[in-house]
């Protein structure tokens, strides 16, 4: 929640239309970027062609092997994609029931707090709107 009241801040004292400017030239700056990165790929990808054609002896044989390789190295990206997911949605849950438990242990402490002073009231419901609002902003 204060993080987004110092974005909005900084929003407000700076001028939209040079952010847009800036956006934009950025933009242009990474497709060119881009299409030469990928230029130099495609022509990186001819070399290696011709020394395996040289080293294989036939154009075919080369072009099976990068396309074997290229295969290979993005299944193992898929793989390594998927364990890291899968590894991030295990800690979100752990993080999520740590705070179900909390609010569980709140709760149950609250009719007692009932009976209690006010100020224990207010300090409970404190620490239940806390609870709250940090579990909304750490989703973001």
């Amino acid at each position: 929640m204060y993080r987004l009241i110092g974005t909005a801040a900084s929003l407000v004292s700076q001028d939209v239309g040079s952010m847009v400017d800036r956006a934009k030239r950025s933009a242009i700056v990474y497709a060119i970027v881009a299409i030469l990165l990928l230029t130099a790929y495609a022509f990186g990808m001819v070399v290696v062609h011709q020394l395996l054609a040289e080293a294989v002896g036939s154009g075919l044989d080369a072009a099976l092997l990068i396309a074997g390789a290229t295969a290979l190295i993005a299944v193992l990206a898929l793989i390594v994609q998927a364990i890291v997911n899968r590894r991030q949605r295990r800690i979100a849950a752990q993080r999520n029931a740590a705070r179900r438990m909390q609010l569980l242990a709140l709760a149950s402490v609250a009719p007692s707090l009932m009976r209690s002073k006010p100020l224990m009231i207010t300090a409970a419901l404190g620490a239940l709107a806390y609870f709250v609002l940090n579990d909304s902003d750490e989703d973001d």
